[in-house]
C-alpha cells in the first residue's frame, strides 16, 4: 500500500478512504491503519502549497475520513506526528505553522458544514493551561462538543486566574484544560493544579466536573488525580463520552 502511494499520489483519496470501516467510529480500525492515514495527510500538507491546496486537502478529508469523530481524530495524530517531525528536525517551523493552519481551516470548514441542532446538553468551558501555545486539541475537543450538543466557551493561552474569573462568571457544567499532546508540561504540572483548585473554588456550578487532557496525562493517566481533575480524556475525539460518564467516575476527594 506505502508503494502504491508513492507511484501514485492522485490515488490517495480512493486507498485511504478504503481503509475507514465506519464514518462514525474511531479506534474501531486498526491502529497502523490510523497512523497510515496521519502520515499520508501529512505528507500531503508538507508537499503541498499552502492556501492553494484548500480544496485538494478538504477532498482527501472527505474520503478519508467522513464522519467528525473520525475528522477529528485524524487530524489530532497528524498534528502529533507534525510536532515530532519538527521535534527530529524533519521540517521548519514555518512548515508547522502552515500546515496546522491547513488543518484547523479543515475543521472548522468541516464544522461549519456538519453543524447539527443544538441539543442543550449543558455549557462546557475549553481552556489551555496558563503558557500553553498549542491550542488545536483544545480546538478539537470543543468543535466535538459543539457537534454532541454542548454549548462551549473557550479560553486560549490566557493567565490561570482568567479560567477562574471565567467559571466564576458563567455557570460551566464542565472543565476541559487542555495541553500539548506531544511536549511534556511536566514543569508545570504544579500550575495546572492550581488552575484546578481555583475552578473548583470559584465555579457557580457546586459539581462542576474538571477533565485535563495533553502528553503528560496521556502518559501517566494518575497524573490527572495529581493536579485534583476528575478524569483524563486521552483524545479530542472521545471528549463527549467522558464527560457523558461523569456520573460513574469517583470524583477527587
Amino acid at each position: 500500500l506505502m508503494a502504491a502511494l508513492d507511484a501514485r499520489p492522485e490515488r490517495l483519496p480512493s486507498l485511504l478512504g478504503a481503509l475507514t470501516r465506519s464514518d462514525d467510529t474511531v479506534g474501531w480500525c486498526p491502529e497502523q491503519d490510523a497512523d497510515l492515514r496521519a502520515e499520508a495527510l501529512l505528507r500531503l500538507l508538507i508537499d503541498g502549497n499552502g492556501a492553494g491546496e484548500t480544496a485538494r486537502v478538504d477532498a482527501w478529508l472527505a474520503e478519508a475520513a467522513p464522519g467528525l469523530r473520525g475528522l477529528v481524530a485524524l487530524i489530532e495524530d497528524a498534528s502529533a506526528s507534525l510536532g515530532w517531525l519538527w521535534r527530529r528536525d524533519g521540517c521548519s517551523g514555518g512548515t508547522v505553522s502552515i500546515a496546522l493552519a491547513a488543518l484547523q481551516g479543515a475543521m472548522r470548514r468541516r464544522a461549519r458544514f456538519s453543524a447539527l441542532p443544538m441539543a442543550h446538553l449543558g455549557r462546557v468551558l475549553v481552556a489551555t493551561p496558563p503558557r500553553e501555545t498549542h491550542v488545536i486539541g483544545a480546538m478539537l475537543k470543543a468543535e466535538i462538543l459543539r457537534a454532541a450538543g454542548w454549548e462551549v466557551d473557550k479560553v486560549y493561552a490566557v493567565a490561570g486566574d482568567d479560567i477562574g474569573a471565567r467559571v466564576a462568571e458563567t455557570a460551566y457544567d464542565a472543565v476541559v484544560i487542555v495541553g500539548s499532546r506531544v511536549f511534556s508540561r511536566e514543569d508545570r504540572r504544579a500550575l495546572t493544579a492550581r488552575v484546578v483548585s481555583d475552578v473548583r473554588r470559584q465555579s457557580r456550578v457546586p459539581d462542576s466536573f474538571v477533565i485535563v487532557g495533553g502528553a503528560d496525562f496521556a502518559l501517566r493517566p494518575d497524573a490527572g488525580r495529581e493536579v485534583g481533575a476528575d478524569a483524563v480524556c486521552p483524545s479530542a475525539a472521545v471528549i463527549d463520552r467522558v464527560i457523558e460518564r461523569r456520573g460513574s467516575l469517583t470524583r477527587v476527594a
